[in-house]
């Protein structure tokens, strides 16, 4: 049971770091161009589910498909995630035919090359509700308070079965200086009626009263 309650306890952590570290890539660039989208719309079940995060990074070119996220990406407009169906060149210059895998029709708009963000090479499913969770101030509050509730709780357990061990020492010492002290009280009484028994044997009885004999010469004589 302990086990289990430590491995939960790690599984936990564990979760809660990744959430973390997914929730400060939507916020900041990583090296490499790679970039943290959240896909909140079901244009591309089954492959990729509402609330899916994808990692998606540029590459040089493009190919049919290429699942590929693109468009701005501001606090009013979001990217979108699709799959390219056809790829042209006009005036020098590529241009995608994108649909979404579960929309019937193609987007209507094409798409440039500078307006691709990069090409989705990891999916998460359903970790994007957590994001978008943690991006609101009560999740956010949640995200940073859960581990420091679990950490302060964890140092008070701690120190409380700290504090208890010391406690039980403590008793324990007193016990085992209790149960010394009696012995060496039982030991002493035990000398003492010792001492005392051998004195007793060592001490001499009373004088015996001497008989008055007669010689049997006197006797004689009389």
């Amino acid at each position: 049971m302990h086990l289990l309650f430590n491995a939960s306890y790690y599984l936990f952590f564990v979760v809660l770091a990744a959430i973390g570290v997914l929730f400060v890539a939507t916020l900041f660039p990583i090296p490499g161009n790679i970039q943290v989208k959240v896909v909140l719309s079901d244009s591309m079940e089954p492959a990729i589910r509402v609330g899916s995060v994808v990692i998606v990074t540029p590459i040089p070119l493009y190919k049919v498909g290429d699942i590929i996220t693109f468009g701005e990406d501001t606090k009013d407009k979001i990217p979108t995630t699709h799959r390219i169906v056809e790829g042209e060149i006009v005036e020098g210059t590529f241009l995608y035919t994108t649909k979404g895998d579960s929309n019937e029709d193609p987007d209507v708009n094409k798409v440039r090359q500078d307006e691709v963000i990069g090409k989705v090479l990891v999916i998460i499913p359903f970790a994007g509700f957590l994001i978008d969770f943690t991006r609101k101030p009560f999740g956010f509050a949640l995200l940073v308070g859960i581990p420091a509730l679990v950490i302060i709780y964890d140092e008070a357990s701690s120190m409380w079965s700290k504090m208890k061990k010391i406690r039980k020492n403590k008793r324990l010492k007193k016990v085992l200086e209790e149960a010394r002290i009696e012995k060496e009280e039982r030991l002493k009484r035990k000398k003492l009626r010792a001492e005392t028994t051998y004195q007793f044997i060592k001490a001499p009885g009373p004088k015996k009263k001497e008989k008055e004999t007669k010689s049997w010469d006197d006797n004689h004589l009389r």
